[in-house]
């Protein structure tokens, strides 16, 4: 698994990128916030870990590349359009959400939606 690093936002009428990267597969979309870096995440569930309140994503595109993602109270599942909770989360299931990173590099899961939603990308 290859590490990496976000890049700070450039300064106002500078040039540079806005937003941190993470590894390609999963640098989706990113999005503007004004206290907080966004990112559109998708993949597959690899490891559901109930003790810590985490899922490992595995890319998309690119299998070698995993993200951790913290789940909250705040985190919104969905699966196929209803709501879900994380008992639901099945690994191998197709995944998609919206995750933001931390100052400590922490990525926390503001949605997640399963089943065909994320595997056609809607």
């Amino acid at each position: 698994m290859e590490a990496w690093e976000p890049r700070k936002r450039a300064a106002a009428g500078t040039t540079g990128s806005r937003f941190a990267t993470l590894p390609p597969a999963l640098a989706l979309v990113p999005f503007a916030s004004a206290d907080t870096e966004k990112y559109q995440y998708q993949g597959k569930v690899r490891e559901v870990n109930n003790g810590t309140n985490t899922i490992t994503v595995q890319g998309k595109k690119d299998k070698t590349h995993t993200i951790i993602l913290t789940m909250t109270p705040q985190t919104r599942i969905f699966k196929n359009g209803k709501l879900a909770t994380r008992q639901d989360l099945k690994i191998g299931e197709d995944v998609m959400g919206v995750c933001e990173i931390t100052a400590n590099k922490k990525m926390i899961a503001n949605s997640a939606m399963l089943g065909h939603q994320a595997a056609v990308g809607v």
